[in-house]
């Protein structure tokens, strides 16, 4: 129920608030189409990001397994050693109708070819270098995958609030205005009626 004040300032301000919502309506509207898109331009991005992680994973795990039938299985914590440092990720962020995601992620490794002192096989410089990718490949899976996340709850936030306002604000603003120019019109009506009597009289 929405309380209007008397009279023809009640209707001045249903029709402010008439506007305001069709305005809301409208940026709404256009803020789930356009996330609708990031969305649909994502999701082969997420698939081809997934696809060319499990084969880094797959190349990095026969790698490994090489490199341990050549040396010893303390080899890759003798080469964690050597390297010193891990991987970091720097991820970019960009706002997209103000929803914050993930554009990019950067992948920064120790020296790989620190791995070599470790007195390991080619096999295992292999295995650094095919690892090392496995993790490029799995920041920008995660980075896509987020991206999705992050606009799948903001579309479903938009379509509430647009549900909202189509459905329930709208309608009960376009009944507040109707009922406020009948009353006007009915009052209207009964003063023209007293001043006719007034003048009988």
């Amino acid at each position: 129920m929405i309380r209007v004040p008397p009279g023809r300032a009640g209707q001045v301000w249903i029709r402010r608030r008439l506007e305001t919502a069709r305005r809301g309506i409208d940026i709404l509207s256009r803020k789930q189409r356009l996330l609708a898109v990031e969305r649909e331009r994502r999701e082969p991005q997420a698939a081809a990001a997934r696809a060319a992680w499990i084969d880094a994973c797959a190349r990095a795990e026969l790698w490994c397994a090489r490199a341990l039938r050549i040396g010893h299985h303390h080899q890759i914590a003798m080469v964690a050693a050597h390297l010193g440092a891990p991987a970091t990720i720097t991820v970019d962020w960009h706002n997209v109708m103000a929803v914050s995601i993930p554009e990019s992620a950067r992948c920064q490794f120790a020296d790989l070819a620190l791995a070599s002192a470790s007195g390991g096989s080619s096999a295992t410089d292999r295995a650094v270098d095919a690892l090392a990718d496995a993790v490029e490949k799995a920041a920008a899976h995660a980075t896509v995958q987020r991206a999705l996340a992050n606009i799948d709850a903001e579309l479903l936030q938009t379509r509430r609030r647009l549900r909202l306002l189509e459905h329930r604000r709208l309608p009960q603003l376009e009944r507040a205005l109707r009922a406020s120019r009948e009353r006007l019109e009915q009052s209207e009506r009964e003063d023209t009626l007293r001043l006719r009597w007034a003048r009988r009289g």
